[in-house]
């Protein structure tokens, strides 16, 4: 039951973490944006006229502090907003969801457990970016690990999960 708890409250950390750091998800491939529709049809796409119609009828009208973003209406794939959406940005902390995909999946074979002590390397003190300032050899268990990677997307604590 415990171990249940802690997985919900890792869970709702994450949830909390994809909110604040994405602002959309869309697959782009070439020249189109392909839209996940729920309807049993196969993906729907819009093309780049399209996308660029709308951003001119738009304009940034929402003031938005992002580098970009699209709204999609999800039955008919009509892309009803969009800012900047051919712009290539990196992925910045949306590649954090994978790192904690692999330490959950870690915990659950049994290689780690969340009461585990780890030490921070110097790679990891050295990171840059957002984290929590650990110093070399300072040690956090797992648990609080997960905590600041979802909390705050610490790339320290990020780090010392690499080799999983």
């Amino acid at each position: 039951m415990y171990f249940n708890k802690k997985i919900i409250k890792i869970v709702g950390y994450t949830l909390i973490f994809l909110v604040i750091f994405t602002c959309s998800v869309v697959l782009a491939v070439d020249d189109s944006i392909y839209v996940w529709s729920s309807e049993t049809e196969p993906l729907t796409s819009e093309t780049s006229a399209e996308i660029e119609k709308t951003e001119e009828t738009n304009g940034d009208n929402l003031n938005l502090q992002s580098g970009g973003a699209i709204l999609i209406e999800q039955k008919t794939g009509k892309v009803l907003y969009n800012h900047n959406a051919h712009e290539k940005l990196r992925p910045a902390s949306v590649t954090k969801v994978m790192s904690i995909l692999l330490i959950m999946e870690a915990l659950d074979s049994g290689r780690i457990a969340l009461t585990d002590k780890v030490p921070c390397t110097e790679d990891a003190a050295g990171m840059g970016g957002s984290q929590i300032w650990l110093e070399v050899g300072e040690e956090l268990t797992v648990d609080e690990m997960l905590k600041a990677i979802c909390v705050v997307s610490a790339n320290d604590c990020t780090e010392q999960f690499r080799h999983l």
